[in-house]
Parts: C-alpha cells; structure tokens; sequence
C-alpha cells in the first residue's frame, strides 16, 4: 500500500510542480501516470519512490508512506531493501 498526501512541493527555483495531490494504492495495483510535458509526472514518481527528498532537494510539505512506513524517516539503502517489490518506474518515449 502506498499512500502518499502532498500540500505542494517546488524546486529550489520556486516553482510548484506538485499541490493538493491525495493517492492511496493499495497492494498490487499497478498505476499509470500519464500527463503533458511539464505536468510534474517525473516528480510524482520521484517523490512516491524516495528519490525526493533524499536526492532532490525542494521544499516539501507532504509526506509518503510505504506499507505504513514514512519514507522520510527511512535511510534509502535500508527503505530499498525494505521495500523492494513495492514500487518502479518504466519511462516510454512514444
């Protein structure tokens, strides 16, 4: 189950890229994340994923949890060996 509340998160330049998001997946769905160029798609799965905020900085107000764990209070190395199985990121260029 991943559930994840994000108020908004923006880069370190200030722009917003994500605001108001609710998600609840719950285990074994699988989930497309379709949008136009700049929509914030790459962001959202790099926030879902850990990526943000323990390799991208920005300022975040959200939080995400992976079978009930916050992702932010997780060490990756440690989250990835936790978690693995629970989420991925297949980017096709069509």
């Amino acid at each position: 189950m991943i559930k994840a509340i994000i108020k908004s998160f923006s880069y370190p330049t200030g722009k917003v890229v994500l605001r108001d998001m609710d998600i609840h997946i719950p285990a074994g769905e699988f989930v497309v994340v379709t949008g136009t160029s700049g929509s914030g798609k790459s962001t959202l799965v790099q926030y879902l994923t850990g990526v943000i905020p323990h390799f991208i900085r920005g300022d975040l107000d959200g939080k995400v949890e992976i079978k009930g764990k916050d992702l932010s209070s997780l060490s990756l190395p440690a989250g990835e060996r936790r978690h693995r199985g629970s989420s991925g990121l297949l980017s096709l260029r069509i």
